[in-house]
Formats: C-alpha cells, sequence, structure tokens
C-alpha cells in the first residue's frame, strides 16, 4: 500500500523528467495522470477510518551517511488533499 501513497506523488514527478528527455508530452502526461489519480483513488478506499490516526507510514533512506530518509504518512484530514492532488 505505500507503494500507492510514493506513486501519487512521484508519477507526474518523472513524467515530467520523462517529457523533458523528449517522450510524447500528452501521451506522457495523461499516463502519469492517471496512475497518480487511480493510486490516490486505492489508497483514499483503503483508510480504515475505525482506527483512524496516521496510516501508511513509509520512510526511504536518502543518504545513510547523513541518515536522510524521506518519510510519508497520510492522517485521515490529509486523506482528502492526497487524493485531490492526484485526481
Amino acid at each position: 500500500m505505500n507503494l500507492l501513497v510514493h506513486l501519487s506523488y512521484l508519477a507526474p514527478l518523472v513524467a515530467g523528467l520523462v517529457i523533458l528527455a523528449g517522450a510524447p508530452a500528452r501521451k506522457t502526461a495523461i499516463t502519469a495522470s492517471l496512475i497518480a489519480a487511480v493510486s490516490s483513488l486505492i489508497v483514499f478506499l483503503s483508510y480504515d477510518r475505525a482506527t483512524a490516526g496516521f496510516q501508511f507510514l513509509s520512510s526511504v533512506p536518502l543518504a545513510q551517511v547523513v541518515d536522510w530518509s524521506l518519510g510519508t504518512q497520510l492522517e485521515g484530514t490529509q486523506l482528502g488533499f492526497d487524493g485531490c492532488a492526484g485526481m
């Protein structure tokens, strides 16, 4: 499930880089938008309202020498914004 959270914001970023590299812009942008929208919708529907609180916690190490990591987590109030960002 954490992969879907990352896809909701990474798909548009990767698509932008792919477009800069020379891929067809319209097809790439539509594909990335669909991936982000579907992943956001699945995360939204998978949120367990009974337990509430922070869910879908994830941490990806970026540089272990300086202990940097990219952490994501969603709370019920933030989940609506994540769904809107993907759509």
